[in-house]
């Protein structure tokens, strides 16, 4: 069992709240080492109270982002410090179920599941009748279409495993009574040719009639009349096709916004390892993307000339970006020209990147970016050019190119949240000489011992010594981002 859900069964209890993991409880175990999420059902009476735990525990809102309000169900998510996995609870006030495509039944069982628990594992679990009437229920319905029905059988084992688990001696006498108080309208017999319709794993036709029969029976619990219900089906049908084709990764947004976050730091201290893992870590759940602000891709402005780079690198060797280094203490130091223009269009594409991620962050979005520029004149990713005195002529076109590029600089909006990283140069050494793409040793040590650092004042900053094994730095950087988001 993982730290957190363990922290959250003791204080559940502790608060005396009433709840349950309502269904797939032959899964349990697995659901609470965190494969797959727990799916609570919670007394609406302790809903504040519940909701109270879980932000003691840092658990985090989400929403998914296709449009399907479904009231009475949320998603929360909560970081299990010791092993970095996020811990997905699907909470329930109301028994609503039905369709994947859609949810369409609000069941009255809450009394049913709630109120006739017992244990495993410290967590309240149904009586097996009551969760053998909301298993059948539940698979009936979404035989009358195709689709579900495929669904089903690509995991009809376990569907037959959870089944059986549920049809023991005691499910057999309490769900005939149960049914009969709880959801009259549904007749024992049918209820009966449903259960062995799927402990026979009958005919497509014969689940198709007999799902019909049920949902007819079960439209006194409907959300939606019929009409609402077959408009908003084909609606998300459209939207998960669509999300399928062009969209980038899983639906979910925290409820508390999106947020560019970027790692800093030198040469050789983990930025693109760190990067890649909190895209996997996130991108498991969030909808999330990933930018490298160091190197931004060209725009409709710079493309033309960007595509010159490779060509002047062989001809102006001394004006490469990675060889120029500018004294910001003798502003009588100039620049070549061509170095001046290049900066300028660096600058451009990284305002625009800038704007770009920020846009993607207020509509919900998490962005990972490696780097980020800063207004800070000689530093790492900011601007390149000091503004020299005006004599005329080719010094005033330069002045002018410094200006724009400080311009552009100073209006990139900042990120939410910087991670910056640090080692030893010695360490930072060490790590470029194993590395398949070195960077010259020079390049590695002035990087580190630069005087002049990136300062983001409007960015909330962690600070992370990577001088450390991988393990223990993603688990840090992990358990500071979760707290910040």
């Amino acid at each position: 069992m993982l730290s957190i859900v363990k922290d959250l069964i003791s204080k559940l209890e502790y608060q005396g709240i009433a709840y349950c993991h309502w269904k797939s409880n032959l899964f349990l175990a697995d659901a609470l080492s965190g494969i797959g999420d727990l799916d609570i059902l919670v007394d609406r009476k302790d809903s504040q109270k519940f909701e109270s735990v879980l932000a003691t525990l840092n658990f985090k809102r989400a929403r998914e982002i296709l449009p399907v309000n479904y009231p009475a169900i949320q998603h929360f998510y909560g970081l299990d410090i010791p092993t970095g996995q996020l811990v997905h609870l699907h909470v329930y006030y109301r028994v609503v179920t039905g369709e994947s495509l859609l949810k369409n039944y609000c069941l009255p069982l809450e009394n049913v599941l709630l109120h006739n628990t017992t244990n495993v594992a410290g967590v309240p679990i149904p009586a097996k009748g009551g969760e053998l009437i909301v298993f059948v229920l539940r698979m009936m319905v979404k035989h009358a279409a195709i689709l579900e029905y495929l669904l089903l059988k690509r995991s009809g084992e376990n569907l037959k495993q959870e089944l059986d688990y549920l049809f023991d001696e005691e499910a057999q006498k309490q769900y005939p009574l149960l049914l009969q108080e709880y959801l009259p309208s549904v007749d024992i017999n049918l209820f009966n040719q449903c259960l062995d319709c799927l402990r026979q794993e009958a005919p497509f036709l014969k689940f198709f009639w007999l799902s019909i029969k049920l949902r007819q029976k079960l439209k006194l619990f409907n959300r939606l009349p019929p009409i609402a219900e077959w408009l908003l089906r084909g609606k998300l049908f459209i939207q998960r096709v669509w999300w399928r084709l062009y969209g980038s990764g899983k639906s979910k947004q925290l409820t508390s916004g999106g947020a560019v976050i970027a790692f800093v730091g030198a040469e050789a201290t983990g930025k693109s390892t760190l990067v890649k893992d909190t895209q996997i870590w996130l991108g498991k759940v969030f909808h999330i993307s990933s930018v490298h602000l160091g190197k931004p891709p060209s725009t409709l402005l710079t493309f033309l000339p960007n595509l010159t780079v490779p060509l002047l690198r062989g001809v102006a060797t001394q004006d490469r970006m990675s060889t120029v280094v500018t004294d910001t203490t003798n502003p009588g130091k100039t620049v070549s020209l061509l170095y001046a223009v290049r900066s300028v269009l660096v600058a451009w594409d990284r305002w625009k990147l800038a704007i770009k991620i920020r846009r993607q962050a207020a509509n919900g979005q998490l962005v990972i970016c490696d780097r980020y520029p800063s207004p800070t004149v000689g530093a790492m990713d900011s601007p390149r050019l000091t503004v020299p005195p005006d004599n005329g002529g080719k010094n005033r076109f330069l002045q002018y190119l410094a200006n724009l590029e400080h311009r552009l600089y100073n209006q990139i909006p900042p990120a939410d949240i910087i991670v910056r990283l640090s080692v030893p140069v010695e360490v930072a050494i060490e790590r470029n000489q194993q590395r398949q793409k070195q960077e010259p040793t020079e390049y590695v040590v002035s990087r580190h011992t630069s005087r002049i650092v990136p300062l983001y004042p409007k960015s909330q900053t962690i600070e992370i010594s990577s001088n450390q094994t991988p393990e223990q730095t993603i688990a840090n950087v992990r358990r500071l981002l979760w707290e910040m988001l």
